[in-house]
């Protein structure tokens, strides 16, 4: 199939296993990784952007897909509990 996946936040615990299905899935010609820093993944599939997801012209220059896909998060220690 011809899909594009997108991924906001792809180099954290979920967003890292969900890149890793994605890029075997048959299902997706394409992924695109929008995150803070590289994942370090190479793939032909991967395409990866990095820079700041507080920024709206960053986040709309970059998020088109079919399927979106949210894996923002935090760790445990950082949130407090």
């Amino acid at each position: 199939m011809n899909r594009t996946a997108v991924i906001a936040g792809s180099t954290g615990l979920v967003g890292g296993s969900l890149l890793r299905q994605l890029l075997v899935d048959t299902s997706f010609s394409k992924v695109i990784s929008i995150s803070r820093r590289d994942s370090g993944v190479k793939h032909d599939k991967l395409v990866e952007y990095t820079g700041s997801l507080e920024d709206p012209v960053f986040l709309e220059k970059h998020i088109k897909g079919d399927v979106i896909f949210c894996c923002l998060g935090t760790t445990i220690k950082k949130a407090g509990s």
